[in-house]
């Protein structure tokens, strides 16, 4: 006969384990691909051809909240509350799943130590596509059919950018829309698109 303890743990491994699922069940890490770019400075597209080695940027978005908690490029990691919130929109005329756009912006502007020697600005567009929630009720993903992303690169100066950060101190993507209008980022604009895929 099991003792009163052993049944205590039990129970207490059984709930945690499924808190711990709903808890994370709202968190998506993508990691999107470098399918097709035009780097900096350029103004043709080219194709990379070989996935295995392909360069990639990971997202990891938390869809309860709106926010965008980590952004991987390579070993760099950005992880902190300077992140902004992304927005989550549903196109309408896609009548084959249910076509969620996830956009939004992150800046970053180097320091001393920094491996990356230019202060940026990057916008992404992320498009899932699925017949339901992204999550069920139990935590875990749907069946995604559909999962790829755009993400834009303007190399500016630290000034730039923190101009654009008094803009618009939540760093939407709608404002940088508005503010890019009357600067020239046609060289200082780098552009990747991709698929993405989720990963654990």
């Amino acid at each position: 006969m099991m003792s009163p303890m052993k049944k205590f743990l039990l129970f207490f491994c059984f709930f945690y384990f499924i808190f711990n699922i709903e808890g994370n069940g709202k968190e998506l890490k993508l990691n999107c691909y470098f399918d097709t770019q035009r780097e900096i400075g350029k103004f043709e597209f080219k194709e990379r051809k070989f996935w295995q080695k392909k360069e990639s940027i990971g997202y990891t978005f938390n869809l309860e909240n709106n926010k965008l908690t980590e952004v991987r490029y390579g070993k760099d990691i950005t992880r902190n509350s300077y992140l902004p919130d992304f927005k989550i929109s549903i196109d309408p005329t896609e009548k084959d799943y249910i076509a969620r756009k996830i956009r939004g912006t992150f800046s970053f502007i180097p320091n001393n130590n920094s491996k990356i020697k230019f202060s940026m600005i990057h916008t992404y567009e992320v498009w899932i596509g699925n017949d339901n929630e992204i999550f069920n009720s139990a935590g875990f993903l749907t069946d995604i059919k559909s999962l790829i992303h755009t993400t834009s690169q303007y190399r500016l100066s630290a000034n730039e950018v923190m101009e654009w950060l008094k803009y618009s101190p939540s760093q939407s993507y709608s404002d940088f829309e508005k503010w890019k209008k009357d600067k020239r980022f046609v060289l200082n604009n780098g552009v990747i698109i991709g698929s993405c895929e989720t990963i654990n």
